[in-house]
């Protein structure tokens, strides 16, 4: 379908955003000014970054993700990473499978148990990261958010004491009357 003000022909199953003004002329530029944004824009145009779209153009998250809702595509295209992380909730972005990022990455940014649960980290993912016990002690979770990851009460039964208290801060007589 042709429409003269979204200067643009779009077949119906192509996801496009309209834009204001405003948005164009940040997202564009003056000499070439559109009124509507493409998938392939963002991908020919190194300068289309999803910071650029979010936070200076003011795209809503709701319609960058109609307009991609595929988390790999936005990492291909290069303009995600792990800053992007709390931001992309709903896209998923899982810092392990999507950025490759480390298990001590995962410790510097601090992310809640909740908040890897949320994009789909898990405590087997983390394991095949290089997760052990001396990493887990670093995240400050409790033996119920460790579980809550998918970690099996069975790893008990291979660390000794002060590894229980350390990775927990409690002791295996208080996890065992607990949980």
């Amino acid at each position: 379908m042709y429409d003269e003000y979204m200067q643009v022909d779009t077949p119906a199953s192509v996801p496009y955003l309209k834009l204001t003004a405003g948005q164009a002329l940040t997202i564009f530029g003056y000499l070439k000014v559109k009124m509507v944004l493409l998938w392939q824009d963002v991908k020919t145009h190194e300068h289309i970054t999803f910071d650029k779209l979010h936070t200076d153009a003011r795209i809503s998250l709701s319609d960058l993700y109609k307009l991609q809702p595929s988390v790999t595509e936005w990492v291909a295209h290069g303009s995600v990473t792990c800053a992007h992380v709390d931001v992309m909730r709903m896209w998923k972005l899982n810092p392990l499978v999507h950025l490759k990022m480390s298990i001590m990455d995962l410790v510097c940014n601090r992310y809640s148990a909740k908040h890897l649960l949320d994009i789909g980290v898990t405590y087997s993912m983390m394991r095949a990261c290089g997760l052990n016990c001396d990493i887990m002690s670093l995240f400050h979770f409790t033996f119920e958010e460790w579980i809550l990851l998918g970690m099996s009460r069975d790893l008990l039964s291979e660390l000794n004491d002060k590894q229980i208290y350390n990775i927990f801060g409690m002791g295996r007589i208080q996890i065992d009357a607990n949980f």
